[in-house]
């Protein structure tokens, strides 16, 4: 099987990348603009011959029109187009009131938390549709698996939001094709990208005091592309975290 991961050189999408380094027969690493995570991870991985690393930074700093031409003509986009497994790490966290954001903001966090997923959807299932074969992984944002109010994040958890109806229309839809469609939504994972004052803070806020180890996450993730059976599930990993 090939698989794609999207954001995959830190963070979840790193754990998830080692783990199926070991399950398919090929795997393409998206790196973002982190240098230095995705030497670490490649030089990890660097006796796995199936693992293909591409580095394409995620930006729309040029206009919407010039990121979907980058996209469309870069290696990641041919990747995608033969791809068995779809998992999408990526999804840029935003923590501003509504009366805070910028025009840009909203269009930034909306697209690359909701579109962009939509838009590589598109992609990929008309090749999943003729194999019969398809698993595409998304991740929601903690407590976005219904209708909720978000003082901190209201665009980034309303795009979540979205995500997650999204998933369960295309597994609905695509169901009779082999083709699955689940979500993970995460509590406050333990990362790298968490601050000393932020990890005080979010085991504070969880249950047993103990954030969510990110090879948990992995694990789950594993579990929704082994399991045929499970698709249009909103598969919640907080430790029943209850904010």
């Amino acid at each position: 099987m090939n698989a794609v991961i999207i954001g995959g050189s830190g963070g979840i999408g790193r754990a998830v990348s080692c783990v199926l380094a070991e399950k398919v027969t090929s795997l393409c690493i998206h790196a973002g603009h982190e240098s230095d995570k995705f030497n670490s991870l490649a030089a990890s991985l660097a006796h796995k011959t199936n693992v293909t690393p591409i580095v394409h930074s995620f930006s729309l700093e040029k206009g919407l029109e010039s990121f979907l031409n980058d996209f469309y003509h870069c290696d990641l986009y041919h990747h995608l187009l033969f791809a068995d497994i779809i998992c999408i790490c990526y999804g840029p966290f935003l923590q501003k009131s509504v009366h805070e954001m910028k025009d840009t903001e909203w269009i930034e966090s909306s697209f690359f938390n909701f579109t962009l997923p939509g838009i590589i959807m598109s992609l990929v299932l008309p090749s999943m549709m003729e194999r019969k074969f398809g698993r595409i992984i998304v991740f929601g944002g903690t407590k976005t698996d219904a209708l909720r109010s978000f003082k901190t994040n209201p665009v980034y958890g309303a795009s979540k939001t979205a995500l997650c109806s999204l998933v369960k229309s295309v597994a609905s839809q695509y169901s009779s094709y082999g083709i699955t469609c689940n979500a993970v939504l995460p509590g406050f994972v333990d990362t790298e990208y968490v601050s000393c004052e932020e990890k005080l803070r979010y085991e504070a806020l969880s249950p047993g005091k103990k954030m969510i180890d990110v090879h948990t996450v992995a694990d789950a993730v594993m579990f929704l592309i082994e399991n045929p059976a499970v698709s249009g599930t909103l598969l919640t990993v907080d430790g029943g975290l209850n904010i």
